[in-house]
């Protein structure tokens, strides 16, 4: 609310207080054991984190390079077809949101599997081994 467009009777009525919104891109194992930040931004509270969160993504694979992010699993609020595709694109990352039933996108791949126009296959697990998890080796590091 732009505080400047109120009288002083309607300022004088509200509780005016500071609003933040943290992003971050948080890296975990399957079991949710653990996480790692892989970058975050604290903003003002009426930014939407969407153009955010994408900045972030863009910043990572910049700096750690294409391929070392494989997925990122977010929810409908960050649904931009355009970011989406660029991050498949141009980064090689595969977006993962769950939607309602309710939703188009949800009913365009229903119709999309239904038309045979859809080719699923399973992926085997391609997280690298990370400390305390499977695979971690054991013992001590020189």
């Amino acid at each position: 609310m732009d505080s400047a467009k109120l009288t002083r009777e309607q300022q004088k009525a509200y509780d005016w207080r500071r609003c933040y919104k943290l992003v971050t891109l948080l890296h975990t194992n399957r079991a949710g054991e653990f996480f790692l930040y892989g970058g975050l931004r604290l903003t003002a509270g009426k930014d939407h984190e969407g153009p955010v969160l994408y900045e972030l993504v863009d910043e990572f694979v910049q700096c750690h390079g294409r391929g070392v992010m494989k997925r990122l699993i977010l929810d409908r609020g960050f649904l931009d077809g355009e970011k989406i595709g660029h991050c498949k694109r141009d980064l090689g990352i595969d977006v993962l949101i769950p939607a309602r039933k309710d939703l188009e996108i949800y009913k365009d791949v229903v119709g999309l599997a239904e038309g045979g126009l859809l080719s699923f296959q399973p992926v085997a697990d391609s997280f690298p081994a990370c400390a305390g998890g499977p695979g971690a080796p054991t013992g001590k590091y020189s």
